[in-house]
């Protein structure tokens, strides 16, 4: 049966009369197509609007963003250190004096240990006879050894105060007393290098007695260390020796 003439009014129809004659299941399609399409004016707006925002935040946002890098940079690289030593300082006991110096405690087999004074007769053995007195009332202990090492002559020595301030106190009493005229009116020392400790010096010259000695003297926390070398002694083993002393009061 041929429906080409009917199906050819009916499309007719339809444009004479509009769109009011379209089969109401176009209409619907057609709505909902159109709610389906994205309205992509409407979105280009809204993404100018948004960058635009973002824009002015912009420096903020980057301040916020260094502090968050300056932060974790701190954790990483702050974290790291420590490895390094522990800095709360060693609290020293008069017990450990005997084995920071070299004495019967510790000798090496070629090295004999002679005299050894404890107390305030230790205390005492730097000070130029007749000199002033160095103050006691915060200290603990000391020990001085004297040594026979196969080519030469040391002694090792050792004070132990209460606190870091009367060490300090006692550091710098024992320095003037070592360049004063009224002490052994040495040359101004120098800094060993590397240097010992939270301070140090080294003095070369006639002393206790000596005509010639060489004295490393340093300060760590509350103990007052030295080495003295006072006959035919060499720089590198009064050096061998403080190394020695420095790693045990460690």
């Amino acid at each position: 049966m041929n429906r080409e003439p009917d199906f050819d009014s009916v499309v007719t129809s339809w444009i004479d009369e509009g769109a009011d004659r379209a089969p109401e299941r176009f209409v619907w399609a057609a709505i909902e197509d159109v709610e389906r399409t994205p309205q992509r004016g409407a979105w280009v707006a809204s993404t100018e609007e948004y960058l635009m925002q973002l824009k002015r935040a912009a420096p903020v946002l980057g301040i916020a963003a260094a502090i968050v890098l300056a932060i974790v940079a701190f954790q990483i690289v702050g974290t790291r250190n420590v490895g390094d030593p522990d800095p709360t300082p060693r609290a020293y006991a008069p017990e450990d004096l005997e084995t920071i110096v070299i004495s019967e405690a510790n000798a090496p087999t070629d090295v004999d240990v002679g005299n050894t004074t404890t107390g305030l007769v230790a205390l005492s053995s730097p000070l130029h006879p007749g000199g002033d007195t160095i103050d006691t009332s915060e200290f603990v202990d000391a020990i001085n050894t004297e040594l026979s090492f196969p080519d030469g002559g040391y002694a090792t020595w050792a004070a132990l105060f209460e606190t870091e301030e009367a060490a300090m106190q006692a550091f710098d009493f024992l320095v003037e007393e070592h360049e004063s005229p009224d002490g052994w009116n040495l040359d101004e020392g120098t800094p060993p290098d590397p240097p010992l400790g939270d301070e140090s010096v080294v003095w070369t010259g006639q002393q206790y007695d000596f005509e010639s000695a060489r004295t490393l003297f340093w300060r760590q926390g509350t103990l007052l260390l030295a080495v003295v070398g006072w006959v035919d002694w060499t720089d590198e083993q009064v050096r061998e020796i403080a190394d020695g002393m420095a790693d045990r009061a460690k």
